[in-house]
């Protein structure tokens, strides 16, 4: 397993290893981004990363995406993982380099919320706050929190 990067930060409380439910696996390649996933899913980018992660916060992205998916290899900058063919390693739902996707029902995005009181509660419509230190190379800005 490579060594965490400076921009890495382990959440407080990670997502349970299991597959979250209402999903499918996608496997990243060569060149896949968020947002090129999201796209060809139909989801918004952050309702993607947060129904993975249960995060919006930049260095906890990129420590699931070392940990959980397994990625090896940086973007140029050297600030953020990147996806890649052929990925073994990782550990639970996400080893071998899997992405899960939401199965959108009514353009809705189910989300994981994982808490202690309720690990298994799922919420609709995902809204994304912003995370500190900005987000990795290839996902947009978070939209702003609706109240």
């Amino acid at each position: 397993m490579p060594e965490p990067l400076h921009t890495e930060k382990r959440p407080l409380f990670s997502v349970p290893h299991y597959a979250p439910p209402h999903a499918r696996p996608h496997w990243v390649k060569d060149g896949h981004t968020w947002s090129s996933i999201a796209r060809m899913a139909g989801v918004e980018v952050w309702d993607l990363v947060e129904f993975n992660f249960q995060t919006s916060s930049p260095h906890e992205i990129n420590w699931y995406l070392r940990e959980y998916v397994g990625c090896v290899l940086t973007t140029p900058d050297n600030r953020n993982w990147k996806f890649s063919t052929g990925l073994t390693g990782g550990t639970g739902a996400w080893k071998g380099g899997i992405i899960w996707i939401p199965l959108v029902k009514a353009g809705r995005v189910p989300r994981f919320t994982n808490s202690r009181a309720n690990s298994r509660n799922w919420i609709p419509d995902v809204i994304v706050g912003s995370g500190p230190g900005g987000p990795p190379s290839d996902i947009p800005p978070p939209p702003p929190v609706k109240k």
